[in-house]
Formats: structure tokens, C-alpha cells, sequence
């Protein structure tokens, strides 16, 4: 397994929205709103904009966060933010790529709206982790080509010894 937690946010292009939790896989389990507003601002901090890509540190691990907008006809754009919470350090980078690619390939085939992560964010979360193709509705992307092809364009190995062999 590559993160621990993956999580949807959304700023309504609408006058007076504030920053909301969309759908997270594993559910979050936050008891009080404080935790709720905490894990929102890390994952849509204040000042964002679309094609940021942001790397912090939250509860011992790394979160990444990518914005983007998806097209509101009524209002503005509303702005998203697709967050992993990462186990290793190694792999931000790799991730980073491979989140701006899904998106992109998610609005090149029509599928960047709300509705696509509340509905498949298992299968997204399972088919990141497992480097596994992932199916949408009738759309196939292919993310085991994808991992294979960022893995090589960054110089990574799939599999990293580490440690004393005596």
C-alpha cells in the first residue's frame, strides 16, 4: 500500500460557501468540527488555487494535495482538492505526477465532477494503492500503465531495498 487515506474537498463557486470535506476512503472518523475545519484547511488551505500541487506534513505523515476546479454553469467554478495521506516519504513525488494525470484524464473523458468521487472513491482509493487499472461508468483508466510509466520518467524502482543485509 502506497497512503493511508485519501480525501475530497470542495469550495463552492457559490457567494458565502466555505470550505467542506466531500467524501474521504477510509471514512474519517472526526468526532468534534474542530478536527472536521483542521483536516479541511490541510487539504484546501487558505490561498490555494487550481494547478497547485501542495505537500505538508500532517500527523507524522505526508499529505498531498491537488486543486482543481470543475465547471459550475450557475456561479463560479467550484474549487476541489484530491488529498492523499502518505505512508512514505519516497514517493511523493511519484504521486504528485500521477494525481495530476488522473485528473487530467478524468476532464479529458467527462468524468471530473463531484458525483465521480462521492460514487468511486473505493475503487480510486483501492486501484491508487494496488497500482491497479480503474473503471468508471463505462471509461477505463489505465493507472498500472500509468505508475509503470511516472515510475520510469522519475527514475524509481518499484521495489527499494533499505537497511543493513550483515
Amino acid at each position: 500500500m502506497g497512503f493511508k487515506q485519501s480525501v475530497v474537498c470542495k469550495l463552492g463557486g457559490h457567494v458565502n460557501s466555505n470550505p467542506e470535506l466531500v467524501v474521504s476512503y477510509p471514512p474519517l472518523n472526526i468526532s468534534n468540527a474542530e478536527d472536521q475545519k483542521e483536516t479541511i484547511n490541510e487539504c484546501l488551505p487558505f490561498g490555494c488555487k487550481a494547478g497547485d500541487i501542495i505537500e505538508r506534513k500532517y500527523k507524522k505523515n505526508t499529505m498531498i494535495s491537488y486543486i482543481f476546479t470543475i465547471d459550475n454553469v450557475k456561479e463560479r467554478d467550484d474549487l476541489f482538492s484530491f488529498s492523499i495521506l502518505l505512508n512514505k516519504k519516497d514517493e511523493i513525488d511519484l504521486y504528485k505526477a500521477i494525481i495530476q494525470e488522473f485528473i487530467g484524464l478524468l476532464r479529458k473523458n467527462g468524468l471530473l465532477e463531484e458525483p465521480t468521487f462521492i460514487d468511486f472513491q473505493e475503487a480510486i482509493y483501492n486501484s491508487f494503492n494496488q497500482e491497479t487499472d480503474l473503471t468508471i461508468g463505462s471509461k477505463s483508466f489505465p493507472l498500472s500503465q500509468l505508475f509503470r510509466d511516472k515510475r520510469d520518467e522519475l527514475n524509481l524502482s518499484e521495489f527499494e531495498p533499505r537497511g543493513s543485509f550483515f
